[in-house]
């Protein structure tokens, strides 16, 4: 049986705890990373012919940070003790979280682009064209949920996919851990574009519930069509009485 060491990355509340239970289910081992008192979570599970070990990193809005949870991601991601990155991001809120993935990529390692909270994403009307993403950070992207389990099995897959491949994507605009840095705001101004072509529809609308919903809660029309609405009861009462 082979096996397959994953480095979980990405920045706080992208629902990394969550996808790690959702992947390992109870198989959970809690500890502190050496020498700090931050939490080092990691956990087992197994597919096809592959054990999978997942190490959950702590949150980081940047490699080049200065926090503590910072200072321990790129610390354990420069050892290079783990065979794949998976990129997990918010996908209602992907531009900020490209950034890190930009970064990410600099460390030229085997990396995957893990979408979370797609779900809610559709549910907000965001729309995201993943194969533009996939080919300005030649990796590959899979939409998820770990709130619902929605696309962990095919995540597994790719991850096999990636483990057994040569290919190692090239970080072309961005490179942290080196001299040679671009200045922060170029880092910016790209992610901002490409965000741009990524997100291509946000639908505004709200449906018929949610616009009742609003009405019946505004400030000054809340409390006259709720009167109007007991008045109409009323007399519908009397009228079918």
């Amino acid at each position: 049986m082979k096996k397959i060491k994953i480095a979980l990355v990405g920045q706080p509340n992208v629902g990394k705890s969550l996808l790690i239970n959702a992947l390992c289910k109870a198989n959970m081992k809690v500890g502190n990373f050496s020498g700090v008192t931050i939490e080092k979570a990691s956990a087992k599970t197994f597919y096809k012919n592959y054990e999978f070990e997942v190490i959950d990193l702590p949150g980081t809005y940047s490699l080049d940070g200065y926090s503590e949870e910072e200072k321990i991601t790129r610390h354990f991601l420069n050892q290079n003790d783990y065979d794949v990155i998976v990129n997990v991001l918010d996908a209602t809120n992907l531009e900020r979280n490209l950034i890190l993935s930009a970064e990410l990529l600099s460390l030229n390692k085997k990396m995957l682009l893990a979408l979370n909270m797609c779900d809610e994403a559709k549910k907000e009307g965001i729309e995201l064209d993943t194969s533009i993403l996939s080919q300005e950070f030649q990796s590959q992207v899979v939409e998820i949920s770990a709130k619902t389990k929605e696309n962990l099995e095919l995540l597994l897959q790719k991850i096999i996919i990636l483990f057994e491949s040569k290919f190692i994507p090239r970080s072309q605009f961005y490179t942290p851990l080196c001299e040679k840095t671009p200045e922060k705001e170029d880092l910016l101004y790209f992610i901002n574009e490409l965000s741009k072509k990524i997100i291509t529809h946000k639908k505004e609308e709200r449906n018929l519930t949610k616009k009742i919903d609003a009405l019946l809660i505004h400030k000054f029309f809340g409390l006259p069509i709720f009167l109007f609405l007991m008045w109409l009861l009323f007399q519908l009462t009397f009228s079918l009485g």
